[in-house]
């Protein structure tokens, strides 16, 4: 089943996937740049996260918001041992959700799109150079810049 988490951050794109006792937590960074989201993970609490590309142990699951920092195009695929959840599976009451309609899912990918534009650092002007260096200005403690006529020393 499919199982969207909405979370704090519209730039973040969080969701279980459960399959019997199987529960992972997908939270994926759309922007270029590092995001933090807090998520709600009651339904999990007391289990223990683990990072499913390193093995990686994450802190429990407790009744605040969960809070991850993922960076630019990030993801995180975390198991949520099953074993671990208070009261069974974890899965809350709601879970037939239905799927998003298609006016749904383009204003959320709108307010991604807003969100990422405004976190863009702007751009700063052009230097500007001074003009080249011509013949009859001096060059290093006064000597000419050019070559001296009367050939060498």
């Amino acid at each position: 089943t499919f199982t969207d988490l909405g979370g704090s951050n519209p730039c973040v794109l969080s969701f279980i996937r459960s399959f019997g006792d199987d529960i992972v937590l997908c939270v994926n960074n759309l922007s270029r740049f590092p995001q933090a989201v807090e998520l709600d993970l009651r339904p999990w609490e007391g289990a223990e996260p683990i990072e499913m590309t390193g093995g990686s142990r994450f802190p429990a699951i407790g009744e605040l918001p969960y809070l991850l920092t993922v960076a630019g195009h990030g993801f995180y695929w975390l198991r949520i041992p099953a074993h671990q959840v208070k009261g069974g599976t974890g899965l809350p009451a709601s879970e037939g959700t239905e799927p998003r309609s298609q006016e749904e899912w383009l204003a959320e990918e709108q307010q991604v799109a807003h969100a990422e534009q405004a976190a863009r650092i702007p751009s700063r002007p052009p230097i500007e150079r001074p003009p080249e260096a011509t013949e009859q200005s001096p060059g290093p403690a006064g000597t000419p810049a050019g070559p001296t006529e009367g050939g060498s020393a």
